[in-house]
């Protein structure tokens, strides 16, 4: 009987202390999730979200689903740069991020409008200015003569002139 007792006990030591040790083993990592939305809110499928530890230099790379949601597991402890992207949007960058031993952290990203480039091309030859040449322009023709009439008679729009006034 006694034999039986310490196996039993034995066996429920073991069993008690095998999963604590598979626990110990699983929370030396951290993870980080969240999701990917647009400036109003809408999910952002298939963004391309990476995350790299700053001293490593160890890059851990997912996608957002369907939902917009993204998930990193098992990530060493340690301090960590985030980007994503997705066609249409500008790409977001966030520097700082430091993860702990068991940590499971949520950063939700929000991704702007943007990442377009335009490429406008303009055919258009400015005119050509001849230096040499002397030319009056023909609405110019006409207004040279009114000028030198207003200026001659000192009265413009029926006004008097600052000499008459005196």
């Amino acid at each position: 009987m006694r034999k039986l007792l310490r196996f039993l006990s034995l066996l429920a030591v073991s069993t008690l202390a095998v999963p604590s040790l598979h626990a110990q083993a699983v929370t030396a990592q951290a993870q980080l999730n969240g999701s990917v939305r647009d400036q109003t809110g809408g999910v952002v499928p298939k963004a391309s979200v990476s995350l790299r530890n700053v001293d490593t230099n160890q890059s851990y790379a997912t996608t957002s689903n369907e939902a917009g949601y993204y998930i990193f597991t098992n990530v060493p402890p340690g301090n960590y740069a985030l980007s994503a992207e997705s066609s249409g949007f500008s790409k977001y960058e966030q520097t700082g991020i430091a993860l702990l031993v068991a940590q499971i952290a949520t950063i939700d990203i929000s991704l702007k409008p943007g990442g377009f480039t335009e490429k406008v091309k303009v055919n258009s030859e400015a005119p050509v200015i001849e230096p040499t040449r002397t030319e009056v322009a023909p609405a110019l023709r006409l207004a040279i003569p009114v000028l030198s009439l207003l200026l001659l008679t000192r009265q413009s729009f029926g006004f008097p002139s600052a000499a008459s006034a005196t």
